[in-house]
């Protein structure tokens, strides 16, 4: 028994020091919070439909690029929301932005590939909350409908679009595993 565990053991350690160093400071699981995050490059591709493949695809584009351009995959991968506030008029979002870290902009080429396109996610402070398990939308819809009922009971306006992290790899990391995380930007506070 102790040798079918010892593999696991191992496998599993080799995944979270391989995305550890590109974690950025998550809150904590099922608790609301406010936090700071930088600005930082990324390069973003626009998703066209708003179903999970084509998310994928962006994601294979995304990737194509970075390898081509010779840098690492980062975590995480954010969804970005643009223009979209979630209400009953206007529940799911029009257009999507997908969006991988970037380490700088200096040393990489202009994107040749339509869709694609370097880019700046804004710093600042976000309303955050986190969540471990798989990746389904009605989870992080859920999840962002706390957030948006919090902002009203502490009368904090939104301050842009939410955003979803994408801490791991879902070919690498069982679906208990993975972290996700919903933000969405208010006015800093000092």
């Amino acid at each position: 028994m102790k040798r079918t565990f010892l593999p696991l053991s191992l496998l599993l350690l080799t995944l979270a020091a391989l995305q550890a160093k590109d974690w950025i400071q998550t809150s904590p699981t099922g608790k609301i919070v406010i936090k700071n995050i930088q600005e930082t490059p990324v390069i973003e591709a626009e998703v066209i439909d708003l179903s999970e493949n084509e998310i994928q695809k962006s994601f294979r584009l995304t990737s194509r690029y970075l390898a081509l351009a010779k840098a690492p995959i980062r975590y995480p991968i954010i969804l970005t929301f643009p223009g979209w506030i979630p209400s009953s008029e206007n529940p799911k979002p029009t257009k999507i932005y997908l969006q991988m870290i970037l380490s700088s902009y200096a040393t990489l080429p202009d994107p040749k590939e339509k869709g694609l396109r370097l880019s700046t996610l804004n710093g600042g402070s976000v309303l955050a909350i986190s969540r471990r398990g798989t990746y389904h939308s009605e989870d992080w819809l859920n999840d962002l409908q706390l957030l948006m009922k919090h902002l009203n009971e502490i009368s904090l306006p939104s301050a842009g679009h939410p955003q979803r992290m994408l801490f791991h790899n879902t070919d690498l990391t069982p679906a208990f595993w993975r972290l996700s995380e919903i933000q969405i930007p208010i006015p800093t506070l000092n």
